[in-house]
């Protein structure tokens, strides 16, 4: 389902982040563009 989906997307995005996306605590339910545009940052 969208919840598992965006659970692996996120575990995708701190492994390639690294630990920034574990220290700006991004909020279940995020939506993808927010949590691109946070890496970006």
């Amino acid at each position: 389902d969208l919840e598992s989906q965006i659970e692996s997307l996120k575990e995708l995005y701190k492994q390639l982040a690294g630990s920034e996306l574990e220290q700006l605590n991004v909020p279940i339910g995020t939506g993808l563009d927010d949590i691109l545009e946070t890496i970006r940052i």
